[in-house]
């Protein structure tokens, strides 16, 4: 189907088909009533498609609502205040440890993990603190130091490839 007639029916190929290359309205008036023929056809369908998606996007506005009253109410930064240069004072088994942020959340191998998850600076707030202020890691000094020293390594050959 190529066109309407002017009444508002189809035609295909029929004298004063715009788009054929056939003989083309001589009026201008005959033009608009054509253009005004399809828009017309068309106009009540498109308004009950948008009336339809009221609700959706209603729906998509409230979970926005509700993810950012989650994030709030639990102590997750959105994006992180943390910088990749922060130092962690960090408590680890009972050991002080200065840790840069970095180490532990920048690399292959580290990016993406749970190690980087926590300490991205998102959940900052919601990390267990000593009475010196510092993020409690309830784990053996050594597994951590050899979890740290394998960070370290991996890093530098890193820096090394590149």
């Amino acid at each position: 189907v190529c066109c309407f007639r002017h009444d508002g029916s189809r035609s295909e190929g029929q004298r004063g088909c715009r788009h054929t290359g056939t003989d083309r309205p001589t009026n201008s008036r005959d033009s608009l009533t054509t253009e005004f023929a399809i828009l017309s056809r068309f106009h009540v369908p498109v308004v009950h498609l948008c009336e339809s998606l009221k609700p959706l996007e209603q729906e998509i506005t409230a979970m926005q609502d509700s993810i950012t009253q989650l994030k709030q109410s639990h102590g997750i930064a959105d994006p992180p205040a943390a910088r990749g240069d922060d130092m962690l004072m960090m408590n680890v088994g009972g050991s002080e440890w200065h840790v840069s942020r970095k180490h532990l959340t920048e690399g292959d191998g580290v990016e993406g993990s749970l190690l980087a998850t926590l300490f991205s600076g998102k959940f900052d707030n919601r990390l267990m603190k000593d009475d010196k202020q510092r993020v409690f890691v309830d784990m053996d000094t050594g597994a951590f130091a050899a979890i740290h020293q394998a960070i370290l390594a991996a890093r530098a050959v890193q820096q090394a490839t590149r």
